[in-house]
């Protein structure tokens, strides 16, 4: 009785990409673009306060990262981030993350051209981790979310604060590693992200009122691992990810018709001193990348990422992303 009550809810199943959170799933920093999205245990990734905030204390050096890129249909993405151990066991970081279009026609409700939007979301990250031992971590996130669609009377935008991120960072030893991240809670009994967005204009509202929606950021859970190994002489980083997603806004849903499964892959392999070469796929889009370090200064040494990503079953072509990443 119970599995046949599960499937006839799975019938009604919620579709992913009708809520909110899009730019939290698609990632962040060109290295790891390249490597499939998987940055959730990943060392010294960047920005750690977007991936997992467990990863700040195990920071060595101060690290300034940047990056943007260009993809098809004049789509915009950038970051900026910066972290840092402030004592042996805590570290801090920060991140800003941008995704949007650059040209989208507009019309009116007669269909009228009404000339071009440039809608922009900007989703920023301010994280601490605290190691209690040598091999273990926590870290919280908090996170606010602003989107603009540039279609006037402030239809559709979105201004969000008190997202928050928890996150566990654990090396088991020197070639595994394994990292836990639940997102997207609010502070309300459900821990439910949810958010007011404005849907009718001055000039559309009921007696001088504007609508509004109400939605929520779909909780996330994320486990990844990562595994380093040498193989034919050279250094390898074999890392994957498994998301869940829960579209509803309850505190948690055993129902599968409200949950929704992903995964990514990624492979790097160090090919000389310095420089990598990247392999992944977030969810069937395929990326490449690779990375070099100028040598120059020997304790200041500055990385540059390069990352090419083919998306809608490897048919649209995305080849400018780049990131640089200082350590000081």
């Amino acid at each position: 009785m119970l599995l046949a009550g599960l499937t006839a809810n799975a019938s009604e199943s919620e579709v992913l990409g009708g809520h909110e959170g899009w730019l939290d799933r698609m990632g962040a920093g060109v290295r790891e673009m390249g490597r499939g999205n998987t940055g959730t245990a990943l060392i010294d990734a960047t920005p750690a306060a977007y991936w997992n905030p467990a990863l700040l204390p195990f920071q060595k050096k101060p690290t300034l990262g940047f990056g943007t890129e260009v993809r098809s249909l004049d789509r915009n993405g950038g970051y900026v981030s910066f972290q840092e151990r402030l004592t042996g066991n805590l570290g801090i970081g920060i991140g800003v993350i941008n995704r949007g279009d650059f040209n989208v026609p507009a019309y009116d409700g007669d269909e009228n051209s009404i000339g071009t939007a440039r809608p922009q979301a900007f989703g920023s990250y301010v994280g601490v981790g605290l190691r209690t031992s040598r091999q273990n971590a926590f870290g919280v996130t908090l996170q606010w979310y602003t989107s603009n669609l540039d279609v006037g009377g402030g239809v559709g935008n979105v201004n969000f604060v008190g997202g928050v991120n928890l996150g566990w960072y654990r090396r088991f030893a020197d070639s595994l590693s394994v990292g836990v991240v639940i997102r997207n809670l609010g502070f309300n009994e459900r821990l439910s992200a949810d958010f007011s967005q404005t849907v009718l204009g001055d000039d559309n509202g009921i007696g001088g009122f504007e609508g509004s929606n109400e939605d929520f950021f779909p909780k996330t859970v994320v486990v990844a691992g990562e595994w380093r190994k040498t193989l034919f002489h050279f250094p390898w980083i074999f890392a994957a990810e498994i998301m869940d997603y829960q579209l509803k806004s309850s505190l948690f849903t055993p129902n599968p018709a409200f949950h929704t499964q992903a995964m990514r892959v990624g492979v790097e392999c160090g090919i000389a001193e310095g420089t990598q070469l990247r392999l992944g796929s977030d969810r069937g889009d395929l990326s490449f990348g690779f990375g070099y370090a100028f040598p120059w200064h020997r304790r200041r040494p500055v990385q540059f990422d390069y990352a090419l990503l083919l998306e809608r079953g490897w048919t649209t072509f995305n080849p400018y992303a780049v990131g640089l990443k200082i350590l000081f």
